[in-house]
């Protein structure tokens, strides 16, 4: 069924696209640049002699201060190594971590950035300088970076990440991808992500089930936006659904109403239109357009209009003009052959603001 979004939503948020479905590794194969040129360094200390002796057991102590929460101590240790051993990515890893656990971010971005160039493979650098790269807005090297990574983390079902990473990786790749235009790839990974529970996200992380909350739906909701213009409007109605029920959201809920009308399910349409009458929308001016939007394009059943005559009844008896011309618009919505008499009962009863003026 052809119908417009819903009122705010850009049309080219949720046209279908006609172009070949590419997966995250064909998008993978297309972001990629060219191989890193390994830089030349100093050859490693010989096998048994003193000097890769001293290196490792500085390593080693290094890593034992780490554990001891000591990381200037263990940033020495490891500068130690490193003037040692300077081609070793795993100690260029490890003074990485002991930046970051010093506060030192730009320096743990540097020894990370070091560590890829000595092993384009490491999965914590991959993940560390993807992450930064979203973050600045290298949309490219993000996806290019973080999708290897997810691609290890997928041969090994991903049980090398955390509920934390799962979520933020996974977001990280599946924006980048969505900038690149690569939706079918981003659905792929965001379907992944969107498996964490926001109660493990943000123990882990440490900023509340809340916060991870907003996090999930908000990706739920930019993957559902994917599906649909990918022409997957059913998995774009279980997307949206995901939001809605991780962060109740009239917008969502829309969204869901209209995936079902592309998806020919007028059913599930209802009963989106259902969910949003009992989340009373007519208390907000833009939930109330949502509304009216989903009972003009899905229509309503008689039980729903009667919960909207009692409502704008209560509203009339409390003296409230301006809910009272809301519900007038949502029932002029439900009912177009009475949308004059709605509408005019609304103005009648005081109400001014401006959509309900202009729908009379």
């Amino acid at each position: 069924m052809r119908v417009p979004p819903p009122p705010g939503i850009a049309p080219s948020r949720v046209a279908v696209i006609d172009r070949p479905a590419v997966d995250l590794d064909g998008a993978v194969r297309q972001v990629a640049g060219q191989p890193p040129i390994r830089p030349q360094v100093q050859p490693p200390p010989a096998p048994g002699s003193a000097s890769e002796s001293e290196a490792l057991r500085r390593y080693v102590r290094g890593r034992l201060r780490m554990q001891d929460m000591q990381p200037v101590r263990a940033s020495d240790d490891f500068d130690a190594a490193l003037r040692l051993d300077p081609g070793a990515a795993p100690l260029h890893a490890a003074r990485a971590e002991s930046a970051a656990q010093a506060g030192d971010l730009r320096r743990a971005m540097a020894e990370w950035e070091a560590t890829l160039q000595l092993a384009p493979d490491d999965l914590q650098a991959l993940v560390a300088v993807g992450v930064a790269a979203s973050d600045g807005d290298q949309v490219q090297r993000a996806a290019a970076l973080l999708g290897r990574a997810w691609q290890r983390f997928r041969e090994g079902r991903f049980q090398a990440l955390s509920d934390a990473g799962r979520a933020t990786v996974g977001a990280a790749l599946a924006r980048a991808l969505l900038r690149l235009g690569f939706d079918e790839a981003a659905i792929e990974v965001a379907e992944v992500a969107l498996t964490a529970a926001p109660e493990a996200i943000g123990a882990q992380r440490g900023d509340g089930a809340d916060a991870a909350a907003r996090s999930q739906a908000a990706l739920a909701r930019d993957a559902g936006e994917a599906a649909l213009r990918a022409g997957r409007p059913a998995e774009a109605a279980a997307l949206l659904a995901q939001s809605a029920a991780l962060v109740p959201d009239p917008r969502s809920e829309a969204l869901r109403a209209f995936a079902a009308l592309r998806a020919d399910d007028r059913a599930a349409a209802r009963e989106s239109v259902a969910r949003a009458i009992a989340a009373h929308p007519w208390q907000d001016p833009v939930a109330t357009a949502l509304a009216c939007w989903q009972l003009h394009a899905a229509g309503a059943d008689d039980g729903a209009i009667e919960d909207l005559q009692r409502a704008r009844d209560a509203a009339r008896e409390s003296g409230t003009p301006a809910v009272e011309g809301r519900l007038c618009r949502m029932l002029a919505a439900a009912e177009p052959a009475r949308a004059t008499e709605w509408l005019r009962a609304a103005v009648d009863a005081g109400a001014s603001d401006a959509a309900t003026l202009e729908a009379a």
